[in-house]
């Protein structure tokens, strides 16, 4: 129930939070409740399989990833129009 939930974090235009704060704020909640069900939101840069394990079987909680539609690949490809390089967007 998303009208139940509890938002932690550090704020907007802040850092996300590091792994043993995550840590830290789950075991304090699981101490004040231990049916609580705790999931992660994540934004896209910490979709990295040391994050998932992390707190899928480290915390034993869930998590699910905000991910964007048009993600830059890294690769570079020529744009004529610009007359340069461009970075390579997947969709």
């Amino acid at each position: 129930h998303l009208l139940g939930c509890a938002v932690h974090g550090e704020g907007m235009g802040g850092k996300g939070l590091q792994l043993e704060q995550i840590r830290g704020i789950s075991s304090g909640l699981k101490k004040e409740d231990p049916e609580v069900v705790l999931i992660h939101c994540l934004d896209r840069e910490f979709d990295d399989k040391d994050e998932f394990e992390a707190i899928d079987k480290g915390l034993g909680d869930k998590f699910v990833v905000r991910l964007k539609v048009n993600r830059v690949s890294g690769l570079q490809k020529w744009d004529a129009a610009k007359g340069k390089e461009v970075n390579l967007k997947l969709k």
